[in-house]
């Protein structure tokens, strides 16, 4: 397995993860007693928003790599490592938000 390999690998099992902490902070928001305010509302919009963008773009580079020469997904790779790790440091940013303001 390629390094391109066990980094879609690796990165889709960890998007799972966040994609479940993501649903369940969504369902505690809804049955929340607390009053949520509108940024912690729409931040987690946007970061399923860019979960999804992740994943396209861990597809896509899964694709390309079974076609394309090294240098084409090799850009596709570095993109998609840097949104990946953008989005760990918002869900953690997050995280940490939620159960200090709403929890």
């Amino acid at each position: 397995m390629s390094q391109t390999d066990q980094f879609v690998a690796e990165t889709l099992r960890q998007l799972k993860r966040i994609e479940d902490e993501l649903s369940e902070i969504e369902t505690g928001l809804r049955h929340s007693t607390a009053q949520v305010d509108s940024w912690t509302q729409q931040q987690l919009a946007k970061l399923k928003a860019d979960w999804h963008d992740v994943k396209h773009e861990l597809e896509e580079l899964a694709k390309t790599h079974q076609t394309e020469v090294e240098a084409s997904w090799e850009q596709l790779r570095n993109d998609a490592e840097h949104h990946w790790q953008a989005l760990h440091a918002a869900v953690q940013a997050y995280r940490e938000h939620v159960h200090k303001n709403v929890a």
